[in-house]
This record gives C-alpha cells, structure tokens and sequence, in this order.
C-alpha cells in the first residue's frame, strides 16, 4: 500500500542497519537475468505513467506478468487460507529479510544477494532519518511493494522503482537507504519464471485492503 510520509527534501531516504546475516536455504529463482531484465525494461517504460488503477501492487503485478514471471512464491497462501493475508505478499524467491522490533535487528538471508529486478515488501514499517541536506523526514507504510532497480553500496543502498508513494498514482523512482527503520520489516524476492506449461492468471496481483494513508 501507499506510505504515509512526511518529507522534507525532494527524495525520501529508507534505510536499514544492518546486523550480522545468517544464511538460509531456498530454491533459485528461474532464469533470473532474463526476467529481472524484462521487469526493469518495463518500470522504464512505464516511469511517470499510471499502471491500473495506481497502487503499487496493480504496478508490481503487471511487471511480473510483463516479464513472464509468477506473481507469487512457492510457498504464498491461497486466498481461503488461515495463515492471513500477509503471506499473499510472497512475490517469489526469498532472499533477505530484515526486521527492527524494539532495538533489536533480526536478518535472515544475505543482503548482498539482492539484485536488479527484485521486488520488496514493506510490511507495517516506520523509518525516521536526515537527508543530505540536513533536514529529516518521517514516513510510515502498512503495506508497500516495490521493484528494485539498482543496488549500490553492497546492498545498503536501493534505488526502486514504485507507484501509490505520497498518494502519487504514477510510477516514479526513489533512492532508499537501508539506514533508518525504526519498526516493521522488509522482505526482498527474486522474481521466478513461469514455466511454459503455467496458465496466465486473471488477477494482475494479491489484494490489496482499502487501507491507503493519506500524507
């Protein structure tokens, strides 16, 4: 879903301290370079205009479809399922996770396995920080899905590509900085292809609840 945010400064910053890593086991995505290729050639195309009906979600969806991908991981619930709909944003391969409860950063997985083409999910997460030019921003997400585009700084540093951000129904990038989590998660997925045989499915991506904060 769209953030809540409260700015100062033309670019918002994310950021997550990153503590000590621990690996994990999981299935490889298929055929990534292609894939993540193709979703990025679509976020370019689509830079400034509206994906569907604008949230972010409608935008993530439609790349993935775009690129001949699955909109959902292996292990995602079905729409009846008792697990909640916070495990309907599964958006393929695991691969990083980090979350910030009290003091205390937990990670899971290896930061430096994110790549271009990844799409990560912001789940109930507040961040507080400066910018560059000194002032500070505040900004708040109950949901959020965004794609990638390029990591610098061995992972601390992502710039994505997004849409629904501050109410704007267009897609747009942002720089993030994984410095400033205060509470919440992120959790970061390789995208996998589908296979020949796979159906195209008639949702373009998960619901989304009528929840969208306002700045």
């Amino acid at each position: 879903m769209p953030p809540r945010c409260r700015t100062v400064g033309r670019v918002f910053f994310l950021a997550v301290i990153l503590a000590a890593t621990c690996g994990f086991a999981a299935c490889r995505a298929d055929d990534p370079p292609a894939v993540a290729d193709r979703i990025l050639e679509y976020c370019k195309q689509q830079q400034g205009k509206r994906v569907g009906n604008g949230s972010c979600t409608t935008f993530v969806g439609a790349a993935l479809q775009s690129a001949g991908a699955r909109l959902h991981g292996p292990h995602a619930a079905k729409p009846d399922s008792p697990q909640g709909r916070s495990d309907d944003f599964n958006w393929g391969e695991l691969v990083f996770v980090v979350e910030r409860v009290g003091t205390e950063f937990k990670t899971k997985g290896d930061v430096k396995d994110v790549r271009p083409g990844d799409i990560i999910q912001f789940t109930r997460t507040t961040l507080t920080g400066s910018l560059d030019d000194g002032s500070t921003y505040t900004m708040t997400a109950r949901h959020h899905t965004a794609i990638v585009a390029q990591v610098l700084a061995g992972g601390r540093v992502l710039n994505i590509y997004h849409q629904g951000a501050n109410g704007r129904k267009a897609v747009s990038g942002d720089q993030i900085r994984l410095l400033d989590l205060e509470r919440g998660r992120f959790t970061i997925f390789h995208p996998i292809a589908k296979t020949a045989s796979e159906p195209t499915p008639k949702s373009t991506a998960p619901n989304e609840p009528d929840d969208s904060p306002t700045p």
